[in-house]
């Protein structure tokens, strides 16, 4: 008998029961047998016997098991081999020790060892309620591992985003600083914490910021400053772009605040040297107008056909299509030909 579902004709006409997947450590058929039929009387049972270490390997990584029941003593194998390969697959999974003739001592060592449970043989009435207690057990220890990581995850991202983040409680002291925040306004995360949120807003900033946390708390609504400033350790003021939010428990009640700052002072930078650039870029065309494109000329009195199909003397054309201004003179050709009587006596 080493795998296979049984219990489900039992269950037909008197109640409801529960798939138990139990992986068995066992090298006796017949124990093994007197197990399944006793958890067959509350559960519908899928279960495998193994009896060494890659077997129990195996069956570990080829499908889940809500729990393992483990004869303490086997032939080249026991509960202390078997338990260390449970262990290595982080499954938290129940691991209750089974002996014919467990002593006080044993026992004390099968727990001392990581085991969830012990029991005799012929002490099968423990069995169920043991399992029943044990698979919650672990369904809570999944859930605190599973919300542990979540944190650790959501730590590792907060610590390594670029803005200052920072966390407070609900009377406003400090609880959290991440490398943002220390980059920003100079204060190590030793110093930070436990001080008010006001360590770093200006004198006359303050009361509003104490305002603003109190609102965010009580409302559980989210408050942006496009630019506000603040100071950093030396007190050398900055600017930054800045938001608050409240922080819920997993019940959503407000606990604290968190507060997302940016340091825009490049950004500004960058904002008053384009609009510098172009203020200047509009006084200069304000200043120059240039004539561009095709423009029709008539070959014999160098009139110019405007936009409007309109003939304009070429002076009075430039003139108004740009700032060019004229001074009027003759140049030596057109002053010999005009005035002959002149030119020859120059």
């Amino acid at each position: 008998m080493n795998e296979t579902q049984r219990g489900q004709g039992r269950a037909i006409g008197v109640c409801m029961k529960k798939t138990l997947r139990c992986l068995l450590v066992e090298d006796s058929e017949t124990d093994a047998e007197l197990f399944v039929r006793h958890l067959e009387e509350c559960y519908i049972v899928h279960f495998r016997r193994v009896q060494e270490a890659s077997s129990l390997a195996a069956a570990l990584g080829g499908e889940p098991w809500d729990v393992v029941l483990c004869d303490y003593w086997m032939p080249g194998f026991g509960f202390l081999p078997a338990l260390e390969v449970v262990r290595q697959t982080n499954l938290e999974l129940p691991f209750i020790v089974v002996s014919g003739s467990l002593g006080e001592e044993r026992a004390v060592e099968a727990m001392r060892a990581g085991a969830h449970d012990y029991f005799m043989k012929d002490e099968l009435t423990r069995l169920l309620p043991a399992i029943e207690r044990e698979i919650q057990q672990a369904q809570a220890r999944r859930e605190r591992t599973r919300h542990l990581h979540r944190a650790a995850w959501l730590a590792a991202i907060v610590d390594s985003m670029g803005e200052a983040v920072i966390g407070t409680d609900l009377h406003g002291d400090i609880t959290s600083w991440n490398a943002g925040a220390e980059k920003l306004y100079g204060f190590r995360t030793d110093q930070a914490l436990g001080q008010p949120a006001e360590l770093v807003v200006p004198a006359d900033l303050q009361g509003e910021v104490r305002r603003i946390l109190q609102s965010v708390r009580q409302e559980g609504r989210v408050a942006e400053f496009e630019t506000t400033l603040r100071l950093r350790r030396k007190g050398t003021p900055v600017e930054v772009s800045s938001a608050v939010s409240a922080v819920k428990d997993d019940q959503g009640r407000i606990i604290g605040a968190a507060i997302l700052a940016l340091d825009i002072t490049e950004r500004k930078q960058a904002e008053a040297e384009r609009q510098n650039l172009i203020r200047q870029l509009n006084e200069t065309l304000a200043q120059i107008r240039r004539l561009q494109g095709l423009l029709p000329i008539c070959a014999a009195c160098k009139k110019i056909r405007d936009e409007h199909g309109n003939w304009q003397g070429l002076e009075s054309y430039i003139s108004g299509h740009s700032e060019a201004q004229f001074s009027h003179s003759i140049c030596p050709g057109c002053a010999q030909t005009l005035y002959p009587e002149y030119s020859a006596k120059t």
